[in-house]
């Protein structure tokens, strides 16, 4: 699942939660200002009610924080690692980073970066061992 349809899924989760939350707490007060008899078990419910939609609010909204931020981590240090990697020069180490978000699209991309400079690299290799014949394909037109 994509990161942006996980926040937008979480927040209209939420906000569904407090404007029902808001519906029964109005429709509790016109009750009990507009019939007498009855209303403390009624407010009493409302209140557990209540008590127990925040704390299934606060249950949702910290899963989904939670899960947020560790789909961050991980690839934070995944791409973090492979840059590290490849700013010393090792480009035999791959990055793969499961998933369908924004983080999997740019850690694909950062791998396609990755098997660009190691075929290079195998390229210059090549001719540095005296073979000139190499062919070296050029991944677009601004390739150098």
């Amino acid at each position: 699942m994509k990161l942006r349809t996980k926040l937008i899924a979480g927040f209209v989760l939420l906000e569904v939660m407090i404007i029902f939350s808001v519906w029964t707490g109005m429709s509790t007060v016109n009750r009990v200002l507009h019939k007498g008899a009855g209303t403390e078990t009624y407010y009493s419910n409302f209140v557990i009610f209540d008590l127990i939609a925040l704390a299934l609010m606060l249950a949702v909204s910290t899963v989904l924080c939670v899960s947020i931020l560790r789909t961050m981590r991980i690839a934070v240090e995944t791409l973090s690692e492979g840059a590290k990697n490849l700013a010393k020069g090792d480009v035999e180490k791959d990055v793969v980073l499961e998933g369908r978000d924004e983080f999997a699209e740019l850690a694909g991309e950062f791998q396609q970066a990755i098997e660009n400079i190691r075929s290079q690299a195998k390229a210059a290799d090549v001719v540095a061992n005296g073979d000139l014949t190499v062919q070296v394909n050029p991944k677009s037109d601004k390739d150098i």
